[in-house]
């Protein structure tokens, strides 16, 4: 049966959830450091791409959309969370690596949050690099 059908459900108990929640989002946020990161990665991409496709046409203009996608990507979320004052915690890069983060799995590292979100972005600049160079030595 619903709890709130039942009686059981208090709405103050709803509230003190709710800031509970809203407490635990204002102090585990990821560290700035760890977006730039990868933003750093997608953009060495698109300019191994640029690199690769300047040349022709229909190459420069795909990754000019790219390039296009891949601001509105980074810039919008950024834009977002310097309106809403949510740039993250004031404490250093250092700090947050050395610290601890929570997620809904359990506790993790400040290390191993920055290997979970840059895995794949560095993983796919280095093989976009290693296709570039394959391609540029084939030709």
């Amino acid at each position: 049966m619903n709890r709130i059908a039942s009686g059981d459900f208090e709405p103050s108990q709803a509230m003190a959830k709710s800031e509970e929640l809203a407490e635990y989002d204002l102090k585990n946020r990821l560290h700035g450091g760890v977006l730039a990161t990868m933003a750093i990665s997608y953009a060495y991409l698109l300019g191994v791409f640029w690199l690769l496709f300047y040349a022709s046409a229909p190459g420069a203009l795909v990754v000019a959309v790219s390039t296009f996608f891949f601001l509105m990507y980074i810039g919008t979320p950024l834009m977002l969370m310097r309106i809403g004052g949510h740039l993250g915690p004031a404490t250093s890069f250092s700090e947050f690596l050395n610290g601890r983060f929570e997620t809904a799995t359990g506790r993790m590292s400040g290390w191993q949050v920055l290997v979970q979100v840059n895995t794949v972005p560095v993983g796919l600049a280095l093989c976009v690099t290693g296709i570039g160079l394959a391609i540029r030595h084939s030709m």
